[in-house]
């Protein structure tokens, strides 16, 4: 019992009051009161009167009620409805830090240099070349050894596209206006196209025989006049190359990539070849419907579909790989903003793309990988790694072992580096300190109360909820904002019954989860976040009975099976399950088998008992319940999710 409380004749816990600014431990006063909120941890003290009257704890004052009685009309359409603030409502939980980062590249994990992105590349020794510019218009070539560390920084005269030469010197290209500036680092600077007016370079590429090929955009015209130019080492013309090496098009070009010595371009709907005279050939490969290109190499190209990363595989001669995807499409998972693909790779298992979005926000950083065969193997969230927070403008490229080297814009106008496991290696569950995200606070009959949990990588949090001081019987519905509530409850409890139980909620995008009071009184919730589920290795279902065992014997088992049924697969063979008991007029508790012998939903005589647990499934995905207690019991077991191995 806490301090200040008192006992009744019978024995039962009657709240008392204490004083403002008082200790627990001083005698009770007639001074200004504050409840002790009793049985739930770390209760907290109502201080201000409209606190105080919206917890319930005393009767609104006269102008209160006034202001009230104002509202009421207005108030009465979404109270049904309504979402409660808690007394001090915690900040929003972090959930998910990036996973599969490598400890062993950079500093912890990752690499930052100061200034801005502006291109980035991975060669083929796994060394990665950060160009950035920073606030003073300095523009700097980092080059990173394959582990992270800075090898060497150079000042350049410019900034702009990337191109590694067949001799492996990097060049950096950008639009001279007039003309297109080609620097060769450790090198001259030579200038082409004087006498054009080019507003931008989109793209460059080297071609086998060493020519650098130029995709720039003459706005002059209408309509802009897309121009290919070959360039040689020297930054000569090519002339070897359609007409005097510069090759002019309205086609409105995306993107391009050499293969061998041809050229390979993307429009919005079709791929053109062009052999090494720069001559196109008559086919023309279209495009899924939909797609929409943003960069290309020689074997794929990367954009986006509807709200969805997305590549295409390429053969040689620009057709779609059919044995790929769909048709060579390969989409990537749902957002509800549209992110798009910028760099593509094979890799021994697949193949990887690297993206950001540019709209809801913040902008993310989304690895995704897909299988040979094109099929969806997941997508990893680069947010937080360690001091550093992805911000978009990512690119990046494969080192040797599955690794990826991922690249974005961080905070303080900084561009970082992580390298990434191919395999994930983490525990599909993550433990966090405990945090708090809802204090005690008094929630009306069939009312609901809404958390926010900011995370990313996290199919599901672990929640500790608490429920106290009941005014009738009921539970507890626990559900992402804005979907469905589920058919089944936790936190079963009687009237005045305290009830906690550990639960494991589905996070959506919105990072909004609801409690519901399920009864038809008035209760106190509560609610730590202590854990998530990693996307991809724990997979929700809705919450679905698997068993309803009415009147089960004492001491006697019941064996069901769990796989094939409520959305779990056949194959599956570890399921998370929420269990409640009831009707026992004894106490006791409940048993799973195979899992183990802990003992699971304790009960007090004629009181309730909950608890959600993980369970490895036995032989023909089943699983046996046993109920410890001398008497009988009403027994559920409700199905919530499974893991992937």
């Amino acid at each position: 019992m806490l301090n200040g409380g008192r006992r009744s004749s019978d024995g039962r816990s009657v709240h008392g009051w204490l004083k403002r600014g008082t200790r627990a431990s001083r005698k009770l006063s007639r001074g200004r009161k504050c409840p002790i909120l009793a049985r739930m941890p770390n209760a907290l003290f109502a201080r201000d009167a409209r606190q105080r009257v919206a917890a319930g704890i005393e009767p609104a004052p006269r102008g209160l009620r006034q202001e009230r009685r104002r509202g009421f009309l207005t108030a009465l359409a979404a109270i049904s409805v309504v979402a409660l603030t808690p007394i001090a409502p915690a900040g929003p939980a972090q959930a998910a830090p990036t996973p599969n980062v490598d400890a062993g590249f950079g500093a912890d994990g990752v690499a930052t240099v100061a200034g801005k992105p502006v291109d980035a590349a991975v060669d083929s020794s796994g060394r990665t070349h950060l160009l950035t510019t920073d606030a003073n218009g300095i523009t700097r070539l980092t080059t990173l050894t394959p582990d992270g560390a800075k090898e060497r920084e150079s000042v350049l005269p410019f900034a702009g596209l990337l191109a590694t030469g067949a001799d492996s010197t990097t060049m950096v290209v950008a639009a001279a206006q007039p003309g297109v500036r080609v620097h060769r680092v450790g090198g001259a600077t030579t200038t082409a196209l004087a006498n054009r007016t080019i507003e931008v370079v989109q793209a460059v590429t080297v071609r086998q025989n060493g020519t650098l090929i130029v995709h720039a955009v003459d706005q002059d015209t209408n309509p802009s006049t897309h121009l290919l130019a070959a360039l040689k080492p020297d930054g000569s013309l090519d002339p070897s190359w359609d007409t005097d090496g510069l090759l002019e098009t309205t086609d409105d070009i995306r993107t391009i990539a050499a293969t061998g010595n041809n050229l390979l371009t993307a429009t919005s709907t079709n791929v053109v070849r062009y052999t090494a005279a720069g001559t196109p050939e008559l086919a023309l490969h279209t495009l899924p419907a939909g797609f929409e290109p943003s960069s290309m190499s020689a074997s794929f190209i990367t954009g986006r579909s509807a709200n969805r990363m997305a590549i295409v595989k390429i053969l040689p001669t620009g057709a779609r790989d059919a044995a790929f995807g769909v048709d060579g499409l390969a989409l990537g998972a749902a957002h509800e903003c549209t992110p798009t693909a910028r760099r593509a790779f094979a890799t021994s298992n697949g193949a990887t793309a690297i993206g950001h979005n540019a709209d809801c926000g913040a902008s993310r950083v989304y690895v995704q990988r897909w299988t040979v065969s094109g099929k969806d193997a997941g997508e990893l969230v680069v947010d937080q790694v360690g001091t550093q927070q992805a911000r978009g403008h990512s690119s990046g490229g494969p080192q040797s072992g599955g690794r990826t080297i991922v690249t974005f814009a961080s905070a303080a106008d900084a561009t970082s580096a992580v390298r990434l496991f191919h395999t994930t290696a983490v525990p599909a569950y993550s433990p966090v300190a405990s945090t708090r995200l809802l204090m005690p606070t008094r929630v009306g009959p069939h009312r609901e109360v809404t958390l926010s949990i900011r995370g990313t990588n996290a199919s599901a949090v672990a929640l500790d909820v608490a429920v106290a001081r009941g005014q009738a019987p009921g539970g507890v519905l626990a559900y992402p904002a804005g979907t469905r509530p589920p058919a089944v409850v936790t936190n079963v409890h009687n009237a005045g019954q305290s009830a906690t139980q550990r639960i494991v909620v589905p996070l959506t995008s919105t990072g909004q989860i609801t409690l519901r009071n399920a009864s038809n009184g008035s209760a106190h919730l509560a609610a730590n976040l202590v854990g998530w589920y990693r996307t991809n290795a724990y997979f929700p279902v809705p919450p679905t009975r698997v068993l309803n065992a009415r009147g089960m014997k004492a001491r006697s088992a019941i064996s069901f099976a769990v796989a094939g049924r409520a959305g779990v697969p056949a194959s599956a063979r570890t399921v998370l399950v929420n269990l409640s008991v009831n009707g026992a007029t004894s106490a006791g508790s409940l048993k799973l088998t195979p899992a183990g012998t802990a003992v699971l939903a304790s009960h007090g005589p004629n009181q309730p008992g909950n608890a959600t647990t993980r369970v490895t499934l036995g032989t023909g995905g089943r699983m046996t319940v046993v109920n410890n207690a001398p008497t009988s019991a009403n027994v559920m077991v409700d199905v919530i999710g499974y893991l992937k191995s």
